[in-house]
């Protein structure tokens, strides 16, 4: 008996499926807005990195600098040396000029004989005491506090009367001295006072 065993080969077929390029370049595309972003916060946080840098270094050099000026005022306040400090002589001399302003206002009773004119101390006077500029302002001054004591002021003492600096006071004074409008009166262990010359003013008791 004989069988025949017919034997079928099965085929089997494999199906491949294949996405096309224009889908696959469309699922790029969407990750594009993503990735330009992410590049934009690179690029700016790369800019803030390098401002940060200078930054750094500013503060690096600023260190330097104010080092060197730290040390410079070391150095100078070690070296310097200074000679204008109050002391016991120079506050002694204070309490003695006031005690004299003291005794000249208290005990001066004199007036002059006349009225004096100022106005006709500035005409002979340099013409820088005569063109209405500050320094005509501060001798006016000094000459209407002259005319207040017979007596006269100390130069501490006139300059607070005129309302003036001293140094200003001291360029009149030494003007009205010249022309001899004003007496230097120096006392002995004593300040020298300033008042006007009675041979050209006097004054009554």
């Amino acid at each position: 008996m004989n069988v025949n065993n017919n034997n079928n080969n099965n085929q089997v077929t494999t199906t491949t499926t294949t996405i096309p390029l224009e889908e696959e370049y469309i699922g790029l595309d969407s990750l594009t807005d993503a990735l330009v972003t992410v590049g934009d916060c690179f690029a700016t946080m790369n800019q803030q990195m390098n401002n940060l840098n200078q930054a750094n270094k500013s503060l690096q050099r600023l260190n330097r600098s104010f080092g060197a000026f730290l040390f410079a005022m070391t150095a100078h306040g070690s070296a310097l040396q200074y000679n204008h400090i109050p002391d016991i002589k120079s506050s002694n001399r204070n309490i003695q000029q006031g005690r004299i302003e003291k005794k000249i206002n208290k005990g001066s009773r004199r007036r002059f004989s006349s009225k004096i004119d100022i106005s006709k101390i500035l005409d002979v006077l340099p013409r820088q005491f005569r063109e209405q500029s500050e320094y005509t302002k501060f001798m006016k001054k000094v000459l209407k506090g002259l005319s207040k004591e017979p007596q006269g002021y100390t130069l501490a003492g006139l300059a607070k009367v005129a309302e003036i600096p001293q140094h200003k006071v001291t360029e009149c004074l030494k003007e009205l001295v010249h022309s001899k409008h004003v007496l230097k009166r120096p006392h002995r262990g004593k300040l020298t006072t300033y008042q006007f010359n009675p041979d050209r003013y006097p004054s009554l008791q």
